[in-house]
């Protein structure tokens, strides 16, 4: 029985280095994919444990590039915090990474998608200007930074 574990984890193992190698993964996200391969519990854990501590799996390095990469896509806090969730980033991560990269007021990122995105749509047709707000909600920015440049615009 213990040569099947001992087995079990050398396999388990040998996959989260191969994945590891090919692309950066969160440990959540890891465990998932080994699960998927029906490694046994210990094994996952052992596994990404030793990745952990090895360096090769890194939770805050995945969630700093993973904001850096939403915020250049013009992403707002709200948006940028529940896909991290969604990775499996736990909250207090979250809140310490977004403070560090969105430090500032979100306030340059809806001028420039004004200016850039929203440049032809017309602020003063209300239809127009409720489909902007909408958009920009639905991309995390929060309303009164909408309402302060949309007023702004007009």
């Amino acid at each position: 029985m213990e040569e099947t574990q001992e087995s079990d984890y050398k396999k388990c193992r040998r996959y989260a280095l191969y994945l590891l190698n090919r692309r950066a993964y969160t440990a959540h996200k890891l465990k998932e994919k080994l699960k998927e391969k029906e490694y046994s519990r210990d094994s996952r854990e052992k596994v990404a444990q030793e990745c952990i501590d090895q360096g090769c799996l890194n939770d805050r390095l995945w969630a700093e590039s993973f904001v850096r990469v939403q915020i250049a896509k013009k992403y707002g806090r709200t948006v940028i915090a529940q896909k991290l969730r969604m990775k499996g980033i736990e909250g207090d991560l979250i809140q310490e990474v977004l403070e560090k990269y969105l430090h500032e007021d979100s306030s340059q990122c809806i001028q420039e998608l004004l200016e850039t995105r929203y440049r032809n749509r017309d602020l003063e047709d209300p239809r127009e200007k409720q489909k902007v707000i909408a958009s920009l909600l639905r991309r995390g920015f929060d309303y009164s930074s909408i309402r302060k440049h949309i007023h702004s615009e007009i």
